[in-house]
Formats: C-alpha cells, structure tokens, sequence
C-alpha cells in the first residue's frame, strides 16, 4: 500500500469506507439511468435550450433575468457532444450525476460540523446517498446544484474556526456567488444567512476584528462576482435588476392572478405573450384584503412546509423539537452555539420561500440537515451513561441506527422505485407522431405541459392551448390566422365536433389523442 501511495489517499480506514459510499452511488446512478434517462420537465427544456443557445454562439440571446445560468453553463461540456433531443435529455442527466457526485464530498465536510463518532459519521454519509439520488432522478433542476453549493457554504461558514483566516470569509463569498448563478434567490438567502452568522461568530468569539474583517472579504467577493451577472441582465432588460423570477412568481400568487398566462391566453405566437393575462404586481400593504391575502399566503406555506418535511421523514419533526429544546434547556452557554446553525438555515431558507409558494425541492437542503442533525442527536443519545450501563446496548445500538436509516431513507427509495421509466412515453409518443409526419406549428385543446415536451423532440413550434370555452368559429378562426398546421385534440372534447372540415391525421385511442391536419 506503501508504494502505491494510498496511504496519503487513504489516511484512515474511514476514508476508504467513503469511497465505497461513493462507489455505491455511482453503481446506483449508473444503474438506474436506464430507468430515468426519459426524465423531461419543463424547466428542464428551458435549461438545454439556454445552453443550446450559448453552444450555437447566441450568448446574448442566453441571457436570462430569470433563469440561473450556472446549470445550464455546466451541461455545455456534454451538450457540445451529445446533439439530440433525447441526448440533451442525457447530458442534463449525467451533470446531476457528477454534482451528486462533488454534493456527497460536500456532506461529508459538512458533517464535520456536528458532533459523532466516525463509525456513525460513515453511516450518516450513507444514508444521504438514496436521498442525492432521489435529487438526481427526479428532476432537471438548479436545486440540486443549489444544495451542492450550499452543503460547502455551511461547512465553511459553520466551523468555529471560521475567523481563523479571512479566507473563510472570501470562500463564502465566492460560495454565495455560485449560488446566486445557481438561482436568483441564492442572492438574497447568502445575505441573510452571512449575515446572521457573522453576527453569531462575533458576538460568541473573542477576535471580534478578525470576524468583521470575514464579513467584509466575503461580501465584497460576492458582490463582486454577482455584479457581472447583474451587469448582465440589468443592461438586457434596461434596469437595474438581480432577478425577475422572486418578482414574477410573488404576482404569481396575487389576489388577482389568473395563473401563469398560457392556460388562460389561448392560442398565440410563440414569441409574444398577452399582457392582459400576465400577473400584476400587487402589495400586501396596499388594501386590507391583500394583506389578509399574505397572510393566508404565509399560512399554507407553513402548512405546506410541515407537509413535505413530515411526507420526507416521521422523524423530522422529533428531530426540529429535540434540537430546540436541547437549545433552551440548561446551562445555557456558549458550547451550545452549533445548535443554533442548522435551525438558523432552515428558518432563513423557508422564510423567504414560504411568503410566495413552497415546492417540495425548493427546501431539499433541509432533508440534509435532518440526517445530518439526526446522526449529532445518535450520537448523544449513545453516549448518556444510562444507555451505556444498558445490557444490551450495542444491539440498541444497531437497532437505533438501522431504524434511522430506514426512516430516512423509505421516501426516496419508495419514489425511486414507483417513478422507473417515468417520461418514456412522451418520447415513445413523439416517435409515433413523427411517423404519422406531424410538423411545423402545433396547438391543443388540453395537456400543455405535454405539448411542451413533444415540442421539444418533435422540433415542432407550439402556439399554445385553445381557450376552455371557445365556440368553434373562433377556434377555426385562430387556427387559419396562426398558420397552424396540425391540431391536437385531447379526451373526450366537444371540439372533435369542431373539426369536421379539416383532415383526421391519426386517433391515438391509447392517448386519447385525436390529431387533425389543418393547414
């Protein structure tokens, strides 16, 4: 081993236990790609075509006040090689892969930061792997690399030697940076959350300077390198901004939104949108009802978070309560400070969520935290000397950490299994309709989420969803002014009646599709 230099790889037997964690992920990956290869969403189109784009030299046209770019800067490498649709599928899967991969590094690091035992602290790694996985497969999705970037923001900004070195200070603004490319929200919950745990370092820690000087390296480095991205967007759109996408989404859910515009606008050019259906900004101080409208807004956000945390874990909650009251019971000093971390991050990362509207990915950081907050609460548990004068306190042991894992781990797995396949026959139809010879524009009665997703293999233009309600001169009528060359009618629609005029192309009965030829 001497000679083969693993010892300076390998310094402990630990270390190779974490490379057989990771083995056991790139194993697992690698054998359900086969399964989730097919895996589309619509935010995920949105990514590809924005490399797409940059890889064909339109990086202006690229440029997006809502659409984080790291993600979409990080499948170029695969996208430059791989060219189809459903290769652009791949390569938006196999960048998931590998910042899986560099987020298991980034747990373990993180891990560091709460106190157990190394054989725990191994098996802590492990039981994040069907988790990361879960992230991988089940979207194409910045949260993913949001996690991966913040696992080693916390790390950083965790370690009670923070203020040793100021490059503490500069790799957190840095960190912030990435995640602020990540998503646009990065930008406002690294400000938050530096802030606040600068303000604990400094008043917990004796070189109070040192601290200060952390805050200002890493906020100038942030601003710094988040500017360029801002220069970006503000000089495209003509104002100054650092992102649309908390603005556009907060109108979303207004008092008077009628949802996102598509379902509701009808049938329309693809490259321009009816202002009339587009959210209004509104302010909850504006009128009473709108204030009652933000606080009923907040309400089901709470509710929504309790939801998911439960729906991820039983012990989610136990694990919250048992950190908080292990926080306020006595003493009460300031050995007690890395409790405060993890429930400080949480609150920071639902709050701003929660005022808008909660997705179930938006908080995948948290499930970290739980696992990682569970094996600290282990690990104390296992060292209470009543446990220990326990006769049988190693299989309690075993028994302890099999059922926390197990625990911990039945979401993911459940979902990883129920979900195989998930996408295929969106692909599946869209070889069929290129078959019946299906082209040029398109549009549809229903089902635009999975227009949108044949669009994207058919290399079709879609010109959106007819109006629920539309009389069938009217439809006729949008359809000859658009130029629409094929129809799709889904279910058991009235509209069949409409298109009794035009060329019945294919009646996909396994669908409850009927397509019509129109111009």
């Amino acid at each position: 081993m001497k000679n083969l230099g693993l010892k300076k790889l390998f310094k402990t037997k630990y270390d190779i236990y974490f490379s057989l964690i990771l083995l056991f992920y790139i194993v697992t990956v690698s054998f359900l790609f086969k399964y989730y290869m097919y895996q589309i969403n619509n935010d995920g189109i949105v990514y590809i075509n924005i490399s797409r784009q940059i890889l064909e030299g339109h990086f202006y046209e690229s440029i997006s006040d809502y659409w984080g770019p790291l993600i979409s800067w990080l499948m170029l490498p695969f996208l430059y090689f791989l060219k189809s649709p459903l290769m652009g599928l791949y390569s938006a899967k196999l960048t998931s892969i590998v910042i899986g991969l560099v987020t298991l590094f980034g747990i373990r690091r993180l891990s560091y930061r709460f106190e157990m035992e190394e054989w725990l602290r191994t098996l802590i790694i492990l039981t994040t792997v069907p988790v990361i996985t879960y992230f991988v497969m089940s979207f194409i999705t910045p949260d993913l690399l949001m996690v991966c970037v913040l696992t080693y923001y916390l790390a950083a900004v965790y370690d009670p030697n923070y203020s040793k070195t100021v490059l503490n200070g500069i790799f957190c603004g840095f960190l912030g940076a990435l995640a602020y490319f990540t998503k646009s929200y990065g930008f406002t919950f690294f400000i938050a959350s530096f802030l606040i745990f600068n303000l604990i370092h400094y008043l917990t820690e004796m070189d109070k300077t040192a601290v200060i000087k952390n805050l200002a390296a890493g906020l100038l480095v942030f601003l710094l390198i988040s500017s360029v991205w801002i220069c970006f967007i503000s000089y495209k759109d003509g104002k100054i901004t650092y992102g649309s996408s908390g603005d556009f989404n907060y109108a979303l859910v207004g008092p008077n939104s009628m949802g996102f515009a598509e379902y509701s606008e009808g049938l329309h050019n693809p490259d321009q949108v009816n202002t009339n259906y587009l959210p209004k900004e509104w302010s909850p101080f504006s009128s009473w009802a709108n204030f009652q409208h933000q606080l009923n807004l907040i309400w089901k956000g709470a509710q929504k978070t309790g939801t998911i945390l439960n729906y991820f874990s039983i012990l989610s909650f136990l694990i919250i309560i048992i950190y908080i009251l292990l926080l306020i019971v006595p003493p009460r000093n300031v050995s007690k400070i890395d409790l405060v971390y993890p429930l400080i991050t949480m609150f920071i990362l639902t709050a701003g969520y929660i005022i808008v509207v909660v997705e179930e990915r938006y908080i995948w950081l948290i499930y970290l935290l739980l696992i990682l907050m569970g094996g600290y609460l282990l690990n104390k548990l296992f060292n209470l000397d009543l446990f220990n004068s326990l006769k049988w306190n190693y299989l309690l042991k075993l028994v302890c950490v099999v059922g926390f894992i197990c625990l911990m781990t039945l979401m993911p797995v459940n979902y990883l299994i129920g979900n195989l396949n998930t996408g295929k026959d969106s692909y599946a139809l869209a070889n069929t309709l290129n078959g019946y010879g299906v082209h040029g524009n398109v549009a549809t009665n229903d089902k635009l989420t999975e227009m949108n997703y044949l669009q994207y293999y058919m290399g079709t233009d879609l010109y959106g969803q007819s109006q629920r309600n539309i009389s069938s001169k009217n439809l006729q009528n949008d359809l000859n002014l658009l130029g629409i060359n094929y129809y799709f009618v889904w279910g058991n629609s009235n509209q069949n009646s409409y298109m009794g005029s035009y060329t019945q192309v294919a009646n996909l009965t396994s669908y409850n599709l009927v397509i019509y030829k129109i111009n």
